[in-house]
């Protein structure tokens, strides 16, 4: 915890995609609902000098979610124990942060819909991601929609998640 705030990090691969979507629709969704004693973060676990896909801050802007403040993000060891709670985009990334920092990390699936599944990067769902932009630009639209509708929910599972972790310290 730090200074009496629960902190949560999302991780993804290059913090360009879908890690950053949802830390910043779960910002958006605490100060619309004046939540202020939980921190939350993003990183990649690969992340290289990248900005975010023009149609991920489109997306965005389109919700009225702004950008401001971001900067990209690797995941390092120092970062990751900081965390109360980490939680990783897709199974891929959990399983980095087990073998790499042997830390334990929720998928966001999971903690949204109690599915142990991956949100899937856009090279992992258009197999020539290079050259079609259409369909590239309609995933990330989809995938934004899909973690700002669903931010709400998983802000209920994660506040039952914090309260378990801190039954579990105070025990």
């Amino acid at each position: 915890m730090h200074k009496g705030k629960f902190s949560v990090l999302f991780v993804c691969t290059g913090n360009t995609f879908r890690s950053l979507v949802a830390e910043y629709c779960l910002k958006d969704f605490f100060k619309k609902n004046n939540i202020r004693n939980i921190m939350v973060s993003s990183a990649g676990i690969v992340a290289k000098d990248q900005e975010p896909y023009a149609a991920t801050i489109n997306e965005l802007n389109k919700l009225k979610i702004s950008l401001n403040g971001y900067k990209q993000k690797r995941l390092t060891r120092k970062l990751a124990l900081s965390q109360d709670i980490i939680i990783a985009m897709a199974i891929q990334h959990q399983k980095f942060i087990k073998n790499k920092y042997n830390l334990n990390s929720v998928l966001f699936n999971e903690v949204a819909i109690g599915k142990k599944t991956s949100v899937l990067d856009i090279n992992q769902t258009i197999s020539n991601y290079t050259k079609d932009i259409d369909s590239v630009n309609k995933y990330i639209v989809k995938t934004v929609d899909y973690i700002h509708g669903i931010t709400p929910k998983m802000y209920e599972h994660l506040i039952k998640m914090m309260v378990k972790k801190s039954s579990n310290i105070v025990q």
